[in-house]
């Protein structure tokens, strides 16, 4: 997979970072920090909240799984705070032999505690489905 920059709405909330907000779903991850363009020009994002993050992406064959959790390894220290959480069922391999998610959130939350990122860090009984989600973003 190549990169060729931000999606349209990332690339807007560069242009002009007051007062915005952002969001993704499932694999939409990409769009969401810390991507290499967010390394670039951080300062739009004051917080992210990832719950059940896809930080295995890229599937296998698409490119090395876990892209995102070593870009935030090469990173330099940051700045804005992260809200993780996954659920201790969520064990199934990715695609393709990828990690599971459990394991790809903990390396996430790995990887930008030792780049400086403040990182609040939840994991719950539960697994990747929709009356889970429901709990995790009402609390």
């Amino acid at each position: 997979m190549v990169e060729s920059g931000p999606s349209p709405r990332i690339a807007a909330l560069l242009a002009d970072p007051t007062d915005a907000d952002t969001w993704g779903s499932v694999l939409e991850l990409p769009d969401a920090p810390p991507s290499p363009w967010t390394r670039t020009r951080p300062d739009p994002f004051r917080a992210v909240i990832a719950h059940s993050g896809s930080f295995w992406w890229p599937s296998p064959e698409d490119g090395e799984p876990g892209r995102l959790i070593r870009d935030v390894a090469r990173s330099g220290p940051g700045g804005a705070h992260f809200f993780l959480d996954v659920g201790l069922l969520e064990t199934m391999d990715g695609p393709g032999g990828a990690p599971t998610q459990l394991t790809a959130c903990r390396e996430m939350r790995d990887a930008l505690l030792s780049r400086g990122f403040p990182v609040t860090y939840q994991e719950y009984c539960g697994g990747h489905d929709f009356a889970t989600a429901l709990l995790a973003v009402a609390s």
